[in-house]
């Protein structure tokens, strides 16, 4: 029951952090909104450690640590690169826009006043009976 109740724990922790990071990023720097979660996530473990009255050994926090370092610089670095994507997408976009609007625009008035429809010079399908058994004479 416990290892349940950890890993909806954990599903909810990590879910919430992830919306609130993408919505906070929009409006802050990264690192600071890293910061402020990890922090918050030392606060939470700590009261978490208080409570359940675990002893913890001395090795076990400084591999906590090291765990914790590599996914605050790891979580960064995505985070920074997900940014730097966006960034560039929108400039490529831009950048597409200012050449869609450098070009000359096309005179579509012939189309819409033209005597012929659209549809006049299309093939018209037709079944070819060689191909399709409806149209055979014998039946299996």
């Amino acid at each position: 029951m416990t290892s349940i109740l950890l890993g909806l724990g954990a599903a909810l922790a990590w879910g919430t952090s992830d919306f609130l990071g993408g919505r906070f990023t929009t409006r802050l720097p990264v690192f600071t909104v890293g910061f402020a979660a990890h922090v918050s996530a030392v606060v939470l473990l700590t009261a978490a450690l208080l409570v359940s009255g675990a002893a913890v050994s001395g090795s076990a926090l400084s591999w906590g640590l090291a765990a914790g370092l590599a996914t605050s610089f790891g979580g960064l670095a995505l985070s920074e690169a997900l940014l730097l994507a966006l960034a560039a997408g929108k400039s490529r976009h831009e950048q597409r826009a200012h050449e869609s609007k450098q070009r000359e625009p096309t005179d579509h008035s012939s189309l819409l006043h033209s005597e012929r429809r659209p549809t006049e010079n299309l093939p018209i399908w037709r079944p070819d009976p060689s191909r399709d058994p409806r149209y055979t004479d014998s039946h299996p």
